[in-house]
């Protein structure tokens, strides 16, 4: 085995050992048990993320973490939609009308760490590996783009079932692991137009920053009517478009 290899399996090892040590909940390092609870969290993303990382430089896929400069502008600009239906997912009605407050505001850099950890680590996992893996696997078959998209949303909104073991209610999680396919089948699509598993990433914090920020750092409820108005009128539109450029992707029988 070359030394580098070797390198590479330690360093896999020592990163999934200490994410798996940093997400157990009993572990405090802090004593403010809002601040503990998000260094432990963002400690436990941040090494999986390096785990994720050193999976694709093993494997040889280092081409999934390239930053395309020269096409970032139209890259950016054809995300629109996607950005637009991350940015209402943000309580801003519910803030404004008092319905949900932030009570802990102080924490916001370390919660947005958190998420900027959490959007890196389930692309580079979900987008990254497995989309890429099934993509190229069905990429002979009729219509294989297509199903390459909904079979990784699939994994995805299902991995939301683990919500379940850490005592989130059956209806809420079954509410999550919806939108989460969702969410999936679009950021498959946005990797496999843009080349550029960073914007998934930044698109993946904002929807989870917006959505959870009162979870962590706050109380009340989000979820009232002008919230859901406009996350059913800005994804409507968003999933049209992604649906469009899904078939058109499918055309071309993307290998990469």
């Amino acid at each position: 085995m070359k030394t580098k290899n070797k390198i590479l399996y330690v360093a896999l090892a020592l990163c999934f050992i200490a994410a798996v040590v940093f997400g157990i909940p009993e572990i405090k390092l802090l004593p403010d048990a809002a601040a503990a609870l998000l260094l432990s969290e963002t400690l436990s993303r941040a090494f999986f993320t390096a785990f994720f990382i050193c999976l694709l430089v093993l494997f040889g896929q280092t081409y999934l973490l390239r930053f395309p400069k020269r096409s970032f502008p139209r890259a950016l600009l054809w995300s629109i939609p996607c950005f637009l239906v991350a940015v209402v997912n943000f309580p801003f009605s519910a803030l404004i009308t008092g319905s949900a407050q932030i009570t802990r505001a102080e924490l916001i850099p370390l919660f947005a760490l958190l998420c900027i950890f959490i959007g890196i680590s389930e692309e580079l996992m979900f987008r990254g590996i497995l989309h890429d893996f099934i993509k190229r696997r069905l990429s002979n078959r009729k219509n294989g783009y297509i199903l390459s998209v909904l079979l990784s949303a699939a994994v995805f909104g299902l991995w939301h079932l683990v919500n379940l073991i850490y005592g989130a209610g059956f209806g809420a999680t079954m509410l999550q692991v919806g939108y989460s396919f969702l969410i999936g089948a679009m950021l498959a699509v946005v990797l496999d137009k843009t080349k550029n598993i960073w914007l998934c990433a930044l698109l993946h914090a904002l929807f989870d920053f917006g959505g959870l920020l009162v979870d962590y750092l706050g109380t009340g409820n989000v979820h009232d009517l002008v919230f859901w108005i406009l996350t059913a009128v800005f994804g409507v539109l968003c999933g049209a478009y992604i649906l469009w450029n899904a078939l058109k992707l499918n055309k071309l029988r993307l290998l990469d």
